[in-house]
């Protein structure tokens, strides 16, 4: 009895220990789970830390850029600076020399003052006269060449002023992105605003200097004064190439305006054409070399000039009007065309009169002189209206003006144009002529003018059925006409009185600064962003290594909880095993 005792109890204890053994098999089970999402946790940390590394790299060279931008800003700033120290300097010489020269006038003021002295003691005595009289002279001489050295100065300082404005928009490109550079950005459309003002600032220079060269012809134009000089030929070729400048003032001063009224995207889109309106300026050029040289004469060709003003009138179209977001402004349109047939008005006069002066006079006129006469009287009308036309003008302050619907200036003047060239290269044919007959008073022969007059007729007029006189007629009676319509228009009309004047709208070279001033301010917004972005990160790398430390923690706990779990398991096999023998035993004994 004392041994089944025994044994009931080993058997209760074998039961315990079954059950402790299923305890720490759940037990074990659980801590595999856990494993496993410690695992996953684990999995996801490391791939949050590829993340991190990722963005690490990039935050890096993110300050590599910033690094590099930041010294060039520093770089820009030290030569900024020494910029203002080198002009500081020029100052100082400049303020330097200004007292040097105030001195020396206030000297030359005392010398002066001391010679009238003594000019007025020793006026009776010849012999101090003379010896003043050099003395006044060469006070002269210095008076003339300080004033050359200070203009020779302010020369210096003007170029080393222009340099340095080069230089600085040099710098400040540098500055500048890629896309601001790039053909049909920013870039070209701040070019192109400059172009225009440029280019009506030169067709200005050379009609002020073709005036100052070519004066106008104040005597009766007759064979003899043609024979005498080239004062005629001069007058009519200046108002021939004034004709074309004043034409293309006409066009540029219509880009100008579309520049200043269209959108930031037409800018650009104008902007995109520089490299081919650039092109155009040196026609302007070679005329201005030419007058440096001297060699702007009579005989100058104006193909050139002529195929500078084709290009803008057709680009105009194109390139603002088509956007249906600027209009012509007629003002200056009518105002720039009006000087312009002004100069073609004046240009076939002379040479009308040339012709006639030059054809030898018959008891009946010939078909040239009448076409010359009636050429005169038509551009003499037409010249009356163009001075009601510019007297009506002054008092329009406007774009629009009441002009008849179906007028169109541009192509009358380009049908005087074509006139105009008819009668110079007729009066040229007259004027060769005369140049090489033996007898000058003989006249020129009128059947040699007019082949010259058919053959130019077909250059530059469509051929039709009426003939070269009538047609030229034609075309004159419609342009006097259309100057006759405007005339009559602008003075049946009075302005219309503004109560409230309009706001000026914004150019699109402000707009579109604005434009880019939001992006970058835009950018600035995503640098901070950024930089949140990048506190943020810092955030998670702590949260990460805290993390860490955890994952840690735990996996300590688990290798201990395993340990345990694998002595435990070892002792409850042993003692189950040890239990198993005693039992078996303890069966054997029974």
């Amino acid at each position: 009895e004392h041994s089944d005792q025994y044994l009931h109890e080993q058997v209760d204890a074998a039961l315990g220990a079954e059950e402790m053994v299923e305890q720490l098999g759940l037990q074990k089970l659980t801590l595999e789970d856990r494993l496993k999402e410690l695992e996953e946790t684990i999995a996801d940390l490391e791939a949050l830390q590829e993340v991190n590394d990722q963005l690490q790299e990039d935050s890096r060279d993110l300050e590599m850029d910033l690094r590099e931008e930041s010294d060039l800003a520093h770089a820009a700033t030290r030569e900024a600076l020494r910029q203002k120290e080198a002009i500081l300097e020029s100052l100082a010489d400049r303020e330097l020399t200004i007292v040097k020269f105030r001195e020396l006038v206030n000297k030359l003021q005392e010398q002066n003052q001391d010679l009238r002295l003594q000019l007025e003691k020793e006026s009776s005595n010849k012999s101090s006269v003379a010896q003043v009289l050099p003395e006044m002279l060469d006070f002269k001489k210095m008076f003339a060449e300080s004033k050359a050295h200070a203009r020779a100065i302010d020369l210096e300082l003007r170029r080393m002023e222009v340099q340095q404005s080069q230089q600085h928009v040099q710098y400040l490109a540098a500055f500048m992105p890629e896309s601001f550079m790039n053909r049909g950005g920013d870039n070209d459309a701040v070019l192109v605003l400059l172009l225009f003002p440029r280019l009506l600032w030169k067709c200005e220079v050379l009609l002020s200097q073709l005036k100052d060269k070519f004066p106008s012809v104040t005597a009766a134009i007759s064979s003899e004064v043609l024979m005498q000089g080239h004062a005629v030929q001069q007058y009519t070729a200046r108002c021939y190439l004034a004709m074309h400048l004043h034409s293309l003032q006409a066009i540029l001063r219509q880009f100008h305006d579309g520049l200043n009224s269209c959108s930031p995207e037409t800018l650009l889109k104008v902007g995109a054409s520089y490299p081919d309106m650039a092109q155009q300026e040196r026609a302007l050029d070679g005329y201005i070399d030419l007058h440096k040289r001297d060699q702007l004469d009579e005989n100058v060709n104006s193909d050139s000039l002529e195929k500078c003003v084709n290009y803008f009138v057709t680009m105009h179209p194109l390139l603002l009007l088509a956007s249906g977001e600027t209009k012509v402004h007629q003002g200056h349109l009518v105002n720039d065309l009006g000087k312009a047939l002004q100069a073609a008005c004046d240009s076939i006069h002379t040479d009308t009169t040339t012709i006639q002066a030059l054809i030898k006079v018959g008891p009946e006129p010939t078909d040239m002189q009448l076409l010359c006469q009636h050429l005169s009287t038509v551009s003499e009308v037409a010249s009356q209206h163009l001075k009601q036309i510019r007297r009506r003008l002054a008092i329009f302050d406007s774009d629009t003006l009441p002009l008849p619907p179906a007028m169109d200036l541009p192509q009358c003047c380009q049908q005087l144009a074509r006139v105009t060239k008819l009668t110079r290269e007729v009066a040229k044919a007259a004027l060769s002529q005369v140049g090489n007959s033996a007898d000058g008073e003989a006249g020129v022969d009128v059947a040699k003018l007019s082949e010259a007059l058919a053959s130019a007729w077909e250059r530059l007029f469509d051929n039709d059925n009426i003939g070269p006189i009538a047609s030229i007629k034609a075309a004159a009676a419609s342009v006097a006409g259309t100057v006759a319509q405007v005339a009559q228009a602008l003075l049946d009309s009075e302005p219309a009185v503004q109560l409230a004047k309009e706001d000026k709208a914004m150019p699109p070279i402000t707009v579109r600064a604005q434009q880019v001033k939001s992006e970058l301010e835009e950018t600035k917004a995503l640098r901070a962003r950024l930089e949140s972005r990048e506190a943020d990160i810092r955030e998670l790398k702590m949260s990460l290594r805290s993390k860490q430390e955890e994952l840690g923690e735990l996996q300590v706990r688990k290798d201990l909880a395993e340990k345990r779990l694998a002595n435990q398991s070892r002792e409850d096999k042993m003692a189950i095993e040890k239990l198993e023998r005693k039992l078996e035993e303890a069966q054997k004994q029974m």
